[in-house]
Order: C-alpha cells, then structure tokens, then sequence
C-alpha cells in the first residue's frame, strides 16, 4: 500500500503543475511564451523520467527479467561508458579521476553486458545530478579475494549516517541539496541493488573521504 501510495504522490505533483499552467493559460491569466512552453517541458521530462524509471525498476527485480549471464570484461564497459559520457561530465563541471586499474588487464565476471551497464550508467546518472558543480568523481577499483569491488565516489553534498542507510529505498530522495529539484526519481540506485543483486554481489553506500557519497559494489570474478 505504501508503494502504490508513494507512486501515485510522485505521478501526482508533475501532473498537477501541468494541469494548473495549461489551465492559466486557457483562463488567459498567463501567455503563451517561451518561459511557458520551457516550463512545461521541464514537467513532462520529469514525468517521463519518473515512468521509465518506474518501469526499469519493476524488470530490474529479480524474478521480473530473464538475465543473460555471459562472459563480460567489466573495465571494458566501464571504459566505454565513461568515453561516452565525458560531455555530460564536462557539463557539469565535474573533475573525473579513473583509476588506472581499469586499463590494465581485463576483469571478467558471470553478468549481464546490458544490465551493468544500467548499473553504471545509473551511479553516473546519480553523480551528474547531486554533486555540486566544480566537485569530482573518483572510481576505483580492486581484487579480494574472488570478488571484484569498484569504488564509486563523488564529492559535496553528502548525507547524514541514517540517510545512508536509505539510499536504496524506493523513491527515496534526501531532504537536502540532494533532492527532487535537480530531476532524480529517486529509483536510479534501487533499480543499481536489484541489478548488483540478481549478480549476487553487494552494494552499500558510505561516506565518501571527499566530502560526497561511496558506492561499494562487490560482485563474483568469473569462474572456468
């Protein structure tokens, strides 16, 4: 019930800001102008965002979605992705340290090439939303044991200790600078569990030693 109760508050606000400016608008109490049409735009993004979200989460859970488990080289995606993304990091003003661990040799595991990559995407996605113009992105990246763990930590703004522990709950959002206003659902890092998960890692969120957030993920080296 509060599921169905948190997706409906969430549908709900887009769609009553739309409502009331199309409604100003046709009572001729606002004109059609271009901060108008941007205005409404801006709200129809924010919904879309919210219902592929929505929709990406529910083929997320386990159960929900046939993976494809293969052979996949994990520095390969993780390389390829950021090469894709340096506009959008460079937009944001943001400094990006990549380990060098990710260029040399390949690390395998038993995974998804499309799902994990959604998986970094979304952390990237995550980043770019949050962290405070001018910060940085470290990601890092080591072996214990049979498991690969990869160190994803951005700068300021962080969180408290109890919303920590949070983070990956359904459309939950942060009362602070990491909230609501700069376009997250507040599903990017439940759907990143479900995905860790159904790979039978791990994922857990610290406090980042630049002032921002750490996502740990460990997840199964690949075994002949």
């Amino acid at each position: 019930k509060k599921w169905i109760s948190d997706i409906s508050h969430e549908l709900r606000t887009p769609v009553a800001v739309l409502r009331a400016e199309i409604e100003a608008v046709q009572d001729g109490v606002r004109q059609v102008s271009d901060e108008t049409v941007d205005s409404l735009h801006k709200e129809i993004l924010r919904l879309t965002r919210l219902i592929n979200d929505l929709h990406d989460l529910s083929l997320s859970d386990k159960g929900a979605l046939s993976y494809h488990y293969e052979k996949i080289d994990i520095n390969e995606i993780i390389k390829i992705l950021i090469d894709s993304e340096k506009d959008k990091i460079g937009k944001n003003n943001l400094e990006m340290e990549y380990s060098s661990f990710f260029t040399l040799k390949p690390i395998y595991i038993s995974g998804d090439e499309g799902r994990i990559t959604q998986l970094f995407t979304n952390l990237l996605n995550n980043t770019r939303l949050y962290t405070n113009s001018g910060g940085k992105l470290q990601i890092n990246g080591e072996v214990v044991d049979n498991d690969l763990v990869i160190i994803w930590s951005d700068s300021e703004p962080g969180v408290s200790t109890e919303q920590l522990d949070k983070l990956f709950d359904r459309l939950y959002r942060v009362e602070t600078s990491r909230n609501r206003n700069t376009g997250g659902s507040g599903l990017g890092l439940a759907i990143c569990k479900n995905i860790v998960e159904a790979h039978q890692g791990t994922i857990v969120a610290n406090h980042s030693k630049i002032g921002g957030i750490e996502i740990n993920i460990s997840l199964p080296i690949w075994r002949k």
